[in-house]
């Protein structure tokens, strides 16, 4: 196991309750079962997090793989432009 942050912005940070915590992962941890961790933490996140971008290191992919993650940003759709 090894330590990510996640920090949460907007609907997502209401949601959790928090800006910022730290997510305990497996060493070889996919996207999804670090999005299922953190519903499990913070169940009110299930019915945000499908409509989010993530951001892992601070950049979008569509990686999956976790294995050099440090930091995972949850941000839901702003509106506005």
């Amino acid at each position: 196991m090894r330590p990510i942050t996640v920090r949460f912005f907007a609907a997502a940070a209401d949601a959790a309750g928090t800006s910022e915590t730290t997510l305990e992962i497996p060493e070889n941890a996919q996207l999804a079962e670090a999005l299922d961790l953190l519903e499990q933490r913070f169940p009110s996140l299930a019915s945000i997090h499908p409509h989010c971008t993530v951001f892992i290191n601070d950049a979008h992919t569509e990686n999956q793989d976790l294995s050099d993650a440090r930091t995972m940003d949850i941000l839901p759709p702003f509106a506005g432009g």
